[in-house]
């Protein structure tokens, strides 16, 4: 009978030795998936990227850090655009704007050549329209801020256009890359801050692409409005 007992306990150790090893492997293989995410936001943290949304759709971060009340009383002194027509910042009308350049801000707005031949294929290849949101543009910003024309400038580029930019006080950065073949609304979109290693290399991009652009609109030039070449 002892002997049978022996039997018994022996074998249910080694079933209890095999549930704590087994467990022990689920508690590591728990804790290297836990460290994972924390690696992850560390990489995040390094390159400086504070905040990603799966869409840009009508870019409502960027609209409630520029025209938001509260972060316009922030008073923001700088703000770089780099786009293909910027029309989502013309469809918030002139009031908020109008404040900002109230306070002081200066912008500098960076466009597609509205002329260029890379404009015609961005209309067959996103959007028909976009030419004439890019003149409305120009146009809105002549005829809408000129007692303003010492605080912004507006500038086209004939580059092949990968992405949209906003910089606020040359420290906080949105990018949204463009599709090749639809409206970039429904792309994803970075917000990311001075200091990381990715924020220079595209605010980079802006002060490159912007020193060979051309100059449409500001005090220093005579004032017209681009049209058909």
């Amino acid at each position: 009978m002892m002997e049978v007992i022996l039997i018994v306990l022996a074998i249910l150790g080694v079933i209890g030795l095999g549930y704590l090893v087994r467990g022990l492997v689920i508690i590591y293989r728990a804790g290297k998936s836990f460290g994972k995410p924390r690696k992850f936001g560390t990489e995040l943290h390094k390159l400086g990227v504070k905040a990603i949304w799966a869409e840009r759709e009508g870019a409502s971060p960027i609209i409630e850090a520029l025209l938001g009340s509260q972060n316009r009383a922030a008073k923001l002194q700088k703000v770089q655009m780099m786009g293909q027509s910027l029309a989502w910042l013309k469809n918030q009308g002139d009031q908020a704007l109008k404040e900002l350049f109230n306070t002081g801000c200066r912008f500098e707005f960076l466009l597609l050549d509205p002329n260029s031949e890379l404009m015609d294929m961005r209309c067959k290849q996103e959007n028909p329209d976009l030419k004439n949101e890019c003149l409305g543009f120009i146009k809105w910003i002549q005829e809408e801020f000129s007692m303003y024309e010492s605080q912004l400038e507006v500038r086209v580029y004939r580059m092949t256009p990968t992405m949209g930019m906003t910089i606020l006080n040359e420290k906080t950065l949105y990018v949204s890359h463009y599709a090749m073949t639809r409206r970039t609304h429904d792309m994803p979109m970075l917000m990311m801050e001075r200091g990381g290693m990715l924020f220079d290399r595209y605010s980079n991009e802006f002060k490159d692409v912007w020193s060979v652009a051309k100059k449409v609109f500001s005090i220093a030039e005579e004032k017209h409005v681009i049209g058909a070449s």
